[in-house]
């Protein structure tokens, strides 16, 4: 999905998701870092609203967190959506990503 995504092969990267994030339970970091990359997916198919909701579960997992490579991913999230800032779930997910990662 990852090669895929940075190929801007956003709709065949969508079919790859559920494989992506087919996890255990306790793969916590590994489904959080998945879950940002097909959010990046959803923005690139400019679906902004399920791109947020996509995301939340991995900003939701950052406060379990210690991982450097999650907080980054996080950012660089942050930053992409930020082209989206007068989208009511853009705004709304920023305003929490604010939060949680500076309680993180």
């Amino acid at each position: 999905m990852h090669c895929l995504h940075d190929l801007g092969l956003h709709t065949e990267a969508v079919r790859h998701s559920t494989a992506a994030l087919d996890l255990p339970h306790d793969s916590i970091r590994a489904r959080a870092l998945h879950e940002i990359v097909l959010a990046r997916v959803y923005l690139g198919l400019r679906d902004v609203d399920r791109s947020c909701e996509t995301a939340r579960p991995a900003l939701h997992s950052a406060l379990q967190l210690r991982s450097r490579r999650l907080r980054e991913r996080l950012h660089q999230y942050a930053s992409a959506l930020a082209a989206h800032r007068k989208h009511p779930a853009a705004q709304a997910w920023q305003a929490e990503a604010r939060e949680i990662l500076a309680a993180a």
